[in-house]
């Protein structure tokens, strides 16, 4: 399916001509806190075979890396350090 939804694209004359016409994204700053722990980030990556949770405190840029048990982890992080007023995510599908 994959296969045939790209080969459609390609084939697309309205596709092939604003293909490049996509505007990217601009960055969203945050406002940083002055109190550690209100606000923190996190993100999933995949290194050496594994899955791994990233959480980072924004004002002191505190992080933990854990496995993949991501509502687990978090628990426990939030457990040990307070729950966060504000979370930030880059909203994978995880």
């Amino acid at each position: 399916m994959t296969g045939e939804i790209t080969n459609m694209i390609e084939n697309c004359s309205a596709c092939v001509e604003n293909r490049h016409r996509e505007q990217k994204e601009h960055l969203l700053q945050h406002e940083i806190p002055e109190q550690s722990w209100v606000k923190v980030g996190t993100d999933l990556f995949y290194f050496n075979i594994n899955n791994y949770l990233l959480v980072v405190d924004y004002p002191s840029k505190f992080y933990d890396t854990l496995s993949s048990t991501i509502i687990k982890q978090l628990k426990s992080i939030f457990a040990r350090h307070g729950i966060p007023k504000v979370i930030i995510s880059d909203n994978g599908s995880q």
